[in-house]
């Protein structure tokens, strides 16, 4: 679960990566008690951000991109 904990560690904003851009739907982050995952929507310019970047190298993430292309 190496990529999820990455994932909630920026959600959550244990984690700040100055180039890493997170969204959030503003209503649904208004109506959480908590802040965490569930009111981001996308994570941008992980690129530079190797262990995110590298979740997008596994061979069944290409492969799901191949099918949906």
């Amino acid at each position: 679960m190496y990529f999820r904990d990455e994932f909630q560690r920026i959600c959550s904003g244990e984690v700040r990566i100055p180039e890493v851009t997170v969204m959030r739907d503003v209503a649904i982050a208004k109506s959480e008690f908590v802040p965490g995952e569930q009111a981001v929507t996308k994570i941008q310019n992980f690129q530079n951000y190797d262990p995110l970047f590298d979740y997008c190298s596994l061979p069944e993430v290409n492969e799901n991109n191949k099918i949906n292309s």
